[in-house]
């Protein structure tokens, strides 16, 4: 099991001052030497952490940004929130969407920044626009994990505009992601709309394997969460051991 308070360069097992020939060497014996990938039988959790880890360091300026953090003493430093994710669009591109200022599902223009609230939705689609690291940091949203069955309905949105709702199960549920058994075929770094009793959210798709359903394909699809909003809960839950 990846241990999540590692930095990035542990992760991949590097040295701070790695060229990234190195970290793309190591990162691809993770991946597939080591058979971390999910493909290849690896934990969807850990994987995605290594990736994340990947993904800054290959980056020279989220990369600098990152070691200022790190070097920084460790009672000065705060959760920052991400605000930007790489969307992919149709034909491979890739666009960098700013959560201050854009939803992260239709692109739409908001310009709330810091004045995004827990409740503040897109005025064109409805998404959440509040980003994830911030509602982690509610010991609320933690409680309320805890107290969900894993197993639930989830309803999700490919694109915007649409009439298409694709429907899911949830496999597993924590503050970073979720896990849904789905029908529809996903494709990495897909950004999906999800709606549910439990929560919304906007969801990165981090990694998609086939399981067999008797006659019909159905997908493990891991989801990484780029906003979420937990609705009001009353009343008990029962904890659902795995």
């Amino acid at each position: 099991v990846v241990n999540q308070q590692k930095t990035y360069y542990e992760l991949l097992h590097v040295n701070i001052d790695a060229p990234a020939e190195v970290i793309r060497s190591s990162y691809r014996v993770l991946m597939q030497q080591l058979k971390m990938h999910p493909d290849l039988g690896g934990d969807p959790e850990n994987a995605a952490l290594v990736n994340k880890a990947y993904q800054v360091l290959m980056d020279p300026n989220e990369r600098e940004q990152y070691d200022r953090q790190i070097n920084q003493p460790s009672e000065s430093i705060e959760p920052e929130i991400e605000t930007s994710k790489y969307t992919q669009q149709d034909g491979g591109q890739f666009k960098t969407i700013n959560l201050e200022t854009h939803c992260a599902f239709c692109h739409s223009s908001h310009q709330l920044g810091h004045r995004l609230a827990p409740d503040s939705s897109c005025n064109s689609c409805g998404s959440v626009l509040y980003p994830v690291v911030r509602q982690a940091l509610e010991p609320s949203g933690r409680r309320i994990i805890n107290r969900i069955p894993k197993r639930w309905p989830v309803s999700f949105y490919t694109k915007w505009p649409t009439t298409s709702v694709f429907s899911g199960l949830t496999v597993d549920v924590s503050l970073n992601g979720m896990q849904i058994l789905t029908t529809a075929k996903l494709h990495h770094g897909q950004i999906i709309k999800l709606s549910s009793n439990t929560l919304d959210a906007l969801g990165r798709v981090v990694n998609q394997r086939k399981e067999s359903a008797g006659f019909r394909k159905r997908w493990r699809t891991g989801i990484e969460f780029i906003t979420l909003k937990f609705h009001s809960v009353q009343g008990n839950f029962i904890k659902v051991e795995s």
